[in-house]
């Protein structure tokens, strides 16, 4: 079960034990930003991992919010093939691509970080974007 989602906070001591030492300015933006995803997205399959983040799945496009220590929310979505997140407006945005961490499954993840509440509108965008994209195009 530890590598598994869990909808249970408590059931992943990780993630709980991190966003307890967070700052209330981080824990702001991640339950925003976790709220805005789900509803935007349509998402039903998502949850708490030991990893430690909180991954929301639908179908190959995957994103996972992780609370820094440091104010903000780091965001990792897998994009694969699709291309369509370098036309979204998001000029708040840093996105590195490829994303810094190797060792993950798929050919594409993007980062980036939310620091500020007024980031999250692009970041909604961007990941909703990516979802309905491949929901049109398929994999």
């Amino acid at each position: 079960m530890s590598n598994s989602k869990s909808i249970h906070i408590e059931q992943k001591q990780k993630f709980l034990n991190l966003l307890v030492a967070c700052s209330s300015k981080t824990i702001s933006i991640y339950s925003e930003l976790k709220m805005s995803i789900l509803s935007s997205c349509s998402c039903n399959d998502y949850g708490y991992t030991n990893k430690p983040d909180f991954r929301i799945s639908n179908n190959y496009v995957m994103v996972e919010l992780i609370p820094l220590k440091s104010d903000g929310v780091l965001i990792m979505v897998r994009v694969d093939s699709d291309t369509t997140y370098k036309t979204v407006n998001a000029p708040s945005l840093n996105i590195i691509n490829p994303a810094k961490e190797s060792g993950k499954p798929g050919t594409l993840w993007i980062e980036f970080t939310v620091n500020s509440t007024t980031q999250i509108p692009d970041a909604v965008r961007l990941i909703s974007d990516a979802y309905k994209s491949r929901s049109v195009i398929g994999w």
